[in-house]
């Protein structure tokens, strides 16, 4: 690996151009990123409480899986409405802003929520497994 000075000096040319980014380039990353954090938001909360509506409703699907279901579906929910957002505007404002205490409750509720989730998931093929034998 034979470094010249040209070639130290275009790849130091290199590093300074892959660093910059125009401030144009920033908001528009920043509007995407809302963006789809938004649309990720609305998908989530729709089809999360359609499932839980639909369960709910239908007197045939009152049955433990369907409560497994439903218990994954609130877990879903509790992670869309009490971290996605948090998540977001520490993206975009490359820091946190809702102080230490939120800081401890928003890690609090998306640890409960994956525990619920993988719980629930554990518990679902446990059901299945004995439903087989």
């Amino acid at each position: 690996f034979n470094w010249t000075e040209s070639r130290i000096f275009e790849w130091e040319k290199f590093a300074e151009l892959a660093k910059y980014e125009p401030e144009s380039q920033k908001s528009t990353v920043k509007a995407l990123l809302i963006m789809a954090y938004s649309v990720i938001i609305v998908m989530s909360l729709f089809g999360n409480m359609l499932v839980c509506h639909v369960v709910l409703k239908n007197k045939r699907m009152h049955s433990a899986t369907s409560l497994f279901i439903i218990n994954l579906a609130v877990s879903d929910i509790m992670i869309t409405l009490l971290n996605t957002p948090f998540t977001v505007v520490r993206f975009v404002n490359s820091t946190w802003i809702f102080g230490k205490a939120m800081c401890h409750i928003s890690r609090f509720v998306q640890y409960c929520s994956l525990h619920v989730s993988t719980l629930t998931l554990t518990a679902i093929t446990l059901d299945r497994h004995q439903v087989k034998l």
